[in-house]
């Protein structure tokens, strides 16, 4: 598919749009601060390292982790920045995520369907990376603690509703409605 995405300021994500392009995707500079992301086919696996700036960030990260999980193929994640940045993962493969923990890096078997699940976010950035995964499992997901998500993420049910993402919130609890 294709995506426009604003409010983006692409030199400050060299390394990022390189390991996107790496893995098939083609990234377009349509304004200065506007990109338009595209794929024709089916995104490759990836191996990397966090790194501090301009390497790949570890804010990013989890958000590659569920990206992986989605794409065909063995990728291999290594954290060096923030050792507790995988705390996303146990939720993944309570999801059916098919990925094995190392000491700081761990190696996802992707291409399996994530299945809705009860989950919950640690922080913001794992968040985001289950609100992701949410958003592409079958069945119901119910994504607990999302006051660590909703403090980066400003209407986020509206924004996910928008782009046809079935979501309800409830108090603390994001529900995931697969049709």
């Amino acid at each position: 598919g294709k995506a426009i995405i604003r409010n983006v300021y692409p030199a400050h994500l060299t390394f990022f749009n390189d390991k996107l392009i790496k893995m098939g995707a083609s990234i377009k500079l349509v304004e200065p601060t506007t990109i338009e992301v595209s794929c024709k086919n089916r995104l490759q696996s990836i191996n990397f390292v966090t790194q501090p700036y301009p390497g790949f960030p570890t804010d990013l990260q989890a958000i590659f982790t569920t990206l992986a999980c989605a794409i065909n193929g063995k990728s291999d994640i290594k954290e060096t920045i923030y050792p507790d940045r995988f705390s996303n993962v146990p939720e993944l493969i309570r999801m059916g995520a098919d990925i094995e923990e190392r000491e700081a890096s761990i190696i996802i078997n992707g291409g399996k369907k994530l299945s809705g699940a009860d989950i919950q976010a640690s922080d913001l950035r794992a968040g985001a990376a289950l609100v992701a995964a949410g958003a592409i499992a079958e069945g119901i997901t119910n994504l607990h603690r999302i006051y660590h998500i909703e403090r980066g993420y400003e209407n986020l049910e509206n924004k996910l509703n928008n782009i046809n993402i079935n979501t309800k919130k409830e108090k603390s609890l994001l529900y995931f409605l697969y049709f």
